[in-house]
């Protein structure tokens, strides 16, 4: 095995450690009831993906929508809170993980890069930030979709692909619409 891959092969090892570790924490599901925005994510994931009313939606006293992300992600778990929390977790997981890949792109030294993959999953186990997977609250998209977007534009810019730009522009649309 080439030394320089051994990075890489890291960054998965630490992916799998880290999925299986926020998997474990325990998620309180009474947390969130008094959020009233979450009440909101919630009622407007409930609406077909198919109606304009979904990207569009109107406000109505006890109901104040917002932007399409958070809802069609929680849509994508059958708005269950329980998934809900599960998949934030994977999006929090692949978002260290992107981000790391990315940095290892930028680094050209075995050092460099090897100083580089710790600091940013402590960093992203820290509680401060990781607990917000465990809420059904939109900050924990917001923050995987910054660590994406960042990740994503830094590969881009390095790799200069077409598919690469794509998948920039593509979490760039996601994350404008948190």
């Amino acid at each position: 095995m080439k030394a320089a891959k051994i990075p890489y092969l890291l960054n998965i090892a630490f992916f799998i450690l880290a999925l299986f570790l926020s998997f474990a924490s325990k998620v309180d599901s009474k947390t969130w009831d008094w959020f009233p925005d979450t009440k909101d994510y919630l009622n407007q994931s409930k609406i077909s993906v198919y109606s304009s009313e979904f990207y569009f939606t109107h406000s109505h006293p006890g109901f104040y929508p917002r932007p399409f992300t958070v809802p069609l992600f929680y849509k994508l778990t059958g708005s269950n809170p329980k998934r809900i929390v599960w998949m934030q977790k994977f999006m929090h997981c692949l978002a260290t993980f992107i981000l790391v890949y990315s940095l290892l792109l930028m680094f050209k030294t075995r050092v460099a890069r090897y100083i580089s993959i710790l600091p940013i999953y402590f960093l992203m186990s820290w509680w401060n930030i990781f607990g917000w997977t465990t809420q059904v609250l939109s900050e924990s998209l917001i923050l995987s979709f910054l660590f994406l977007w960042i990740g994503t534009f830094l590969i881009f810019f390095i790799k200069r692909k077409p598919w690469f730009l794509a998948i920039h522009i593509f979490t760039t649309i996601l994350f404008s619409f948190i």
